[in-house]
């Protein structure tokens, strides 16, 4: 009785897998294509192919997503403390003039852009509910 075995399935799909992953790693890391596909180990013209393939594009807008909220979740972590930094030079007596008056001023100038950006986003809200009323 013969029994068959499944043969193993690497080959270029796997290989492909691998250098496409390697090259969208490089491409968050590089500042040019050229670079990416070098460290990627991959020729120029496979990298521009692979970048013209809506698949490939989206896997890397999903990359480049996933870091750029990860840079905004270490900023966030990072706002409450440079708050409490200007808060207290602001509060330093013995702290000079200037830098307080550079600390208030940064404090004051956020706290404005913060209330312009919540109104703008309310209004916006706003706007885009009537056209969502409108369209019905």
């Amino acid at each position: 009785m013969t029994v068959k075995t499944k043969k193993s399935t690497r080959g270029h799909g796997e290989r492909r897998s691998r250098f496409e992953t390697a090259f969208l790693s490089a491409l968050l890391r590089k500042s040019t294509v050229a670079e990416a596909a070098r460290e990627a180990g991959i020729s120029d013209s496979t990298a521009t192919r692979w970048l013209s393939d809506p698949a490939f594009k989206e896997r890397l807008k999903s990359a480049q997503d996933e870091v750029i909220n990860h840079s905004l979740s270490i900023l966030k972590l990072s706002t409450s403390e440079a708050l409490e930094v200007l808060r207290s030079v602001a509060n330093d007596e013995v702290s000079p003039p200037s830098a307080r008056v550079a600390a208030a001023r940064t404090l004051l100038d956020n706290a404005f852009r913060s209330v312009e950006l919540t109104d703008v986003l309310g209004r916006l809200e706003a706007l885009e509910a009537r056209t969502e009323e409108d369209e019905k």
